[in-house]
């Protein structure tokens, strides 16, 4: 198992820019590592709690890993928080 690093880069892609070919919504992307691999996304889910709007989720591991947060801003902390303790 690779160890990662604190200071790893994870870059939040439009999902209009990133998917293409379709209208998605403007609070929809894509969470790609240093490498430009999509390891995840997070998004605003239309039936979350309204006090937790966010979803993120990791898809790049064999176990999904995913949660809900307040802010965009929340929800990359804490997909950073998940990705890094792999």
């Amino acid at each position: 198992m690779k160890a990662r690093s604190n200071d790893q880069q994870l870059v939040l892609i439009s999902a209009n820019k990133s998917r293409g070919g379709a209208h998605w919504s403007p609070d929809d992307y894509d969470v790609r590592d240093n490498l430009g691999k999509v390891v995840g996304r997070i998004m605003r889910h239309p039936q979350a709690h309204k006090d937790r709007p966010w979803l993120w989720t990791i898809t790049a591991r064999k176990k999904p890993e995913k949660g809900y947060a307040a802010t965009r801003e929340d929800a990359m902390a804490a997909f950073k928080h998940a990705w890094l303790r792999e």
